[in-house]
């Protein structure tokens, strides 16, 4: 019998191991990115629910799909189903709540969902053939913006002491979203001298609402998908915090409404020691809010 040689028999048993190493690396090499992006909750009608067109005095199946496209978990969100009473009818109860996974470096599209809902189209006027009428769906849900860039804390802003620096302190554009329908759009970090030898770090943040649905305070998701008046104070509301590593930072305003851009200011209220040079950390901004949107399905009642 013709004897392997050694160096055949060494790739013959390696060659295992180089595959399992390549599909770790594989598997490793890139992480979704999670925190990006300007939507949260999609919604849509699933087609054919409800068909373009029904006959009177017939059943007919709303369908709706729920997608979580931002980087945010949904607990306790809702959805109302709204029909013009004249034409359809609604088996059941219009209003549900829902939960649903947001993108996660293990689901990187998120959860999607789907609810099925009974009605019925109504009789019509002896004179009509066909009415028009109009399928609403609303969610109104709880959501939260997080967002993260490093920063350079430099206690020698005028660069009194000879020394090289090993970062420097520069506006951040943050255009690209985080995950949420509101988003960080800039943070502007300055390091204003302070008394008794500290600096006090400065943070210009501006926000906006990025997504197509309507901002509002995150306690009143069932006022949203109600009938009841959230009120102007509500609306375009959002609590914003933030904090340079385990170090909370004074916000002005930390109730913020929202316009086409806001502007929200945030300090180290005890300020830094000069004496701690300069260096790298990390802010975190937080926003929590409510959202809403509305989808509508104009379909047609025809006559038997």
């Amino acid at each position: 019998m013709k004897k392997i040689s050694f160096a055949t028999q060494l790739i013959i048993f390696s060659l295992p191991l180089i595959i399992l190493l390549a599909a770790c690396s594989r598997n490793t090499g890139s992480v979704a990115k999670v925190h990006v992006g300007t939507e949260g909750l999609a919604i849509r009608f699933i087609p054919g629910g409800p068909p373009d067109k029904v006959y009177a005095d017939t059943n007919f199946q709303i369908g709706i799909e729920l997608q979580n496209k931002g980087a945010h978990d949904i607990e306790g969100g809702q959805y109302l189903v709204s029909l013009e009473d004249e034409f359809t009818r609604l088996d059941g109860t219009p209003r549900q709540q829902f939960r649903i996974r947001g993108r996660s470096q293990y689901s990187p599209v998120g959860e999607t969902i789907y609810r099925t809902l009974n009605a019925q189209a109504s009789s019509l006027p002896d004179e009509s053939q066909n009415r028009q009428t109009t399928v609403r769906v609303t969610t109104c849900y709880p959501y939260t913006t997080k967002a993260t860039a490093d920063i350079c804390i430099d206690t020698d802003p005028l660069g009194i002491r000879r020394q090289r620096k090993p970062c420097t302190t520069y506006p951040i554009s943050m255009s690209g979203g985080q995950g949420g329908p509101v988003a960080i759009t800039s943070i502007v970090p300055e390091m204003i001298s302070a008394e008794h030898g500290t600096i006090t770090p400065l943070f210009t943040i501006k926000l906006a609402n990025r997504g197509q649905g309507q901002v509002f305070q995150p306690d009143k998701i069932s006022d949203a998908c109600s009938a009841r008046q959230i009120g102007f104070d509500n609306i375009n509301t959002v609590h914003l915090t933030a904090n340079i590593g385990d170090q909370s930072l004074t916000c002005t305003p930390n109730r913020v409404k929202l316009t086409q851009e806001s502007t929200v200011r945030c300090k180290l209220e005890d300020g830094i020691g000069t004496d701690a040079g300069t260096y790298t950390s990390q802010i975190t901004i937080t926003i929590k809010y409510g959202y809403t949107q509305t989808i509508n399905k104009d379909i047609t009642i025809q006559r038997q």
